[in-house]
């Protein structure tokens, strides 16, 4: 019979998962999201689609040519079920992800939600989350390049790949899509793989094709010329001059400041979890490889003109994963650990929700207030409207009033109404 303490954590953890997806299911349109759609009343999902094919056609072509940014020109163009769906998949996706390279049998209902819960409790940022164009643009891709990546943290899932033709088609499929996904994330996570490779000495097995798939989905990413007009808007709009040891050491000390007012407590308690697995010899080198391609994508951050906290995830979802590996490492405390998880997860998440609720309310009395004078002189003349919500808390809501204001035009274009600042 299951112990109380088990029962426990487990109703916390199923309590946390049901109010973080509500959460992402309230989630208002936020900043780049109206930059991605526009409004649709009566249409039918043909044309949603329609319009998602053309919108998606043109911003490869001129601005973005990301995968996840694709993948968020659809998602928002179709019904709002469509993104709860992909909210649904990508909380259960991340939380199997998460425990697989943490090593941990996530076959269980326990195992689960305790797993969940701890991701609950750690994670810097719910935008991964709750904001739609970075759930479906950003966190689906992460997930796919995690999930191909946990190919290579054991010998026998190597071998058990290139044993089956179907699945090294699929696993180098999913690597081509993961090299087209991310800027600075590919050659990071195809250093970790050859590094496995050699190490397990399968470097001139038939898996070598997936990070080569890797790299070459990154290299015609980067060779694309939206790519190419991208950086360049970029850098001029953050001042940049040129490459020099003062441009590093100022981009370093902000990476480093992000870094630390995102990630610090994560950090510590993951560096704490690594010392004890190594101490207990329960870490293994792919592990230790996995941490050095994270590495790699922080460090990374010092070449772009500005620091997005999210370039982080990566590192954020494996130290989560060693922090999951080292509860589960050691039996006796790991039923104490799911209710403790578990009762810090639900009040993250219903700390969340009423953020998340608060948000919506004043986004939606905003977007009222639009709607009700479409038609009206007002919107041929200019309608002015004004920031609702200054509050700016990164880990629970990332506030894009700054784009939205910012970017006005395109507000206007999305409702069909001249609105003014």
């Amino acid at each position: 019979m299951m112990s109380i303490q088990k029962q426990s954590g487990i109703l916390a953890g199923a309590s946390a998962f049901l109010v973080v997806l509500l959460s992402a299911a309230i989630a208002p349109m936020n900043g780049e999201d109206f930059g991605l759609t526009r409004r649709f009343t009566t249409e039918t999902v043909f044309d949603r689609l329609s319009f998602a094919f053309s919108r998606s056609g043109a911003q490869i072509e001129n601005w973005n040519a990301r995968l996840g940014e694709q993948f968020a020109i659809f998602s928002l163009s179709l019904p709002n079920w469509f993104m709860i769906i992909i909210a649904i998949i990508s909380l259960f996706a991340l939380t199997k992800v998460i425990a697989k390279i943490a090593d941990i049998k996530c076959d269980n209902v326990f195992a689960f939600l305790t797993t969940f819960s701890i991701i609950i409790c750690l994670l810097p940022s719910f935008e991964l989350i709750t904001w739609k164009t970075i759930l479906a643009g950003y966190t689906v891709p992460l997930i796919i390049t995690l999930y191909v990546s946990t190919v290579f943290l054991t010998k026998e899932k190597m071998i058990t790949v290139v044993m089956s033709k179907p699945r090294l088609l699929l696993f180098v499929s999913l690597a081509f899509l993961a090299g087209v996904s991310f800027e600075n994330v590919p050659v990071a996570i195809a250093v970790f793989m050859l590094l496995s490779l050699t190490f397990n000495k399968m470097l001139k097995s038939a898996l070598t094709l997936v990070p080569l798939a890797c790299l070459i989905g990154w290299a015609l990413l980067m060779s694309a010329p939206s790519t190419a007009n991208r950086v360049a808007l970029y850098k001029k709009m953050y001042g940049f001059k040129g490459f020099s040891v003062d441009y590093f050491i100022n981009r370093a000390l902000d990476v480093l400041l992000n870094f630390y007012n995102t990630t610090i407590w994560l950090f510590v308690i993951s560096a704490i979890c690594l010392l004890t697995l190594v101490a207990y010899k329960k870490i293994t080198k792919e592990i230790v490889f996995l941490i050095i391609a994270a590495l790699m994508v922080v460090g990374s951050m010092v070449v772009s003109p500005y620091t997005e906290p999210r370039s982080f995830a990566l590192a954020w979802c494996i130290m989560i994963a060693v922090v999951t590996r080292a509860i589960f490492n050691f039996g006796p405390i790991t039923t104490k650990a799911a209710v403790f998880f578990g009762i810090i997860g639900l009040a993250t998440s219903l700390n969340l929700f009423s953020i998340t609720l608060n948000f919506n309310n004043l986004m939606t009395e905003r977007d009222s207030y639009i709607l009700s004078n479409l038609g009206k002189s007002s919107c041929k003349e200019g309608l002015f409207v004004s920031t609702p919500y200054t509050v700016n808390d990164y880990r629970f809501i990332n506030n894009r009033d700054i784009w939205y204001f910012n970017n006005i035009s395109q507000i206007s274009k999305y409702y069909g109404c001249n609105l003014k600042k």
